[in-house]
């Protein structure tokens, strides 16, 4: 009787142990594949830059919304902001390999809840295909797809293999966009802004080889501080006027400084060209330019003026009625 008890409870144990490890063999398959209901997950970590929109920026400025509507007549998918549910987007570029073709793009959509199924619903009114990619369900309008995640948020994509990718992003097989400075900075600064842009500064500052031979030459400091940037930012807001802040982040004040005073000559020069008198509206825009030290970097507001903004979008209003006739 002992040797039997001793026995069932031997058995009990061990089939306890088995099913104990095969709930924890499950949690963690579950956990290693499972996709995050958090649109912000997907979005991956990319070599060129992430852009945001504050959509209710574009429903409260009348430039904006101008804007919003001009770009959606121009390019499929900009609809996204026009939703009232609407309330950000944001889109991370990688860094082309060939400059001859675009870079693959990924972005997220957020909004109050229904947002995902008014913006589906605007799809399809658009003629939008529905189809199925990386086991999401998606539509696509031109170069454009969009796939819904729970109720508040879409992903934006232009190919299946972007999406895929995403998809990992999800599941943590690839690092995300949390890893990325340029990414922290957008995601921070766009509750305060109607755009904001950043990426890391390197390969501009590659691309930039024949400047950083000229500066090294008339200006070591300056030379030397470019080297030292490590961001490039910018935003966008337009309350009376469109007003565009662009700002090199450097580590020092004084690196700040050297690339303030170098940006002024050359501000100076181009004030001084003959050519502005046959652009009263380049000349208006470019006369107040100054370049400022600050802290963390050099910076340069550029403020337009409301008529030359209105001029900049007749040219592009007059651009959508031509395309949306060739359609």
């Amino acid at each position: 009787m002992i040797w039997k008890l001793s026995w069932e409870g031997l058995k009990q144990r061990v089939n306890r142990g088995w099913r104990l490890a095969g709930i924890s063999l499950g949690a963690a398959v579950l956990l290693a594949g499972c996709q995050s209901e958090n649109p912000m997950d997907y979005l991956p970590k990319v070599s060129g830059g992430y852009m945001g929109m504050n959509a209710t920026s574009f429903r409260e400025s009348a430039g904006l919304k101008r804007l919003n509507d001009t770009m959606g007549k121009l390019q499929p998918g900009a609809q996204n902001l026009q939703s009232e549910k609407a309330r950000s987007m944001i889109m991370g570029f990688d860094t082309p390999v060939n400059p001859r073709t675009a870079p693959p793009v990924y972005g997220v959509a957020l909004g109050d809840a229904g947002f995902a199924d008014e913006l589906v619903a605007q799809y399809k009114s658009a003629g939008a295909q529905q189809g199925r990619m990386a086991g999401h369900t998606t539509y696509t309008s031109g170069p454009v797809s969009i796939a819904p995640i729970g109720k508040t948020g879409v992903l934006i994509f232009q190919s299946e293999s972007s999406l895929e990718r995403m998809v990992n992003v999800s599941k943590k097989k690839e690092e995300g966009a949390r890893g990325s400075a340029s990414f922290n900075w957008v995601n921070s600064e766009l509750p305060n802004h109607a755009v904001v842009m950043a990426g890391a500064a390197q390969p501009l500052t590659e691309m930039g080889g024949p400047l950083l031979t000229t500066l090294n030459a008339t200006d070591p400091k300056a030379g030397e501080a470019l080297r030292h940037a490590t961001m490039i930012s910018l935003t966008f807001d337009w309350k009376d006027h469109p007003v565009v802040d662009l700002k090199l982040h450097v580590p020092s004040k004084s690196d700040a400084e050297a690339l303030a005073r170098t940006a002024n000559q050359y501000l100076q020069l181009a004030k001084g060209l003959p050519v502005l008198e046959a652009s009263p509206a380049f000349k208006a825009v470019l006369q107040p330019l100054k370049a400022h030290a600050e802290e963390d970097g050099v910076e340069l507001t550029v403020n337009v003026p409301a008529d030359v903004a209105d001029q900049v979008f007749s040219h592009l209003e007059a651009g959508a009625a031509m395309q949306g006739q060739q359609q």
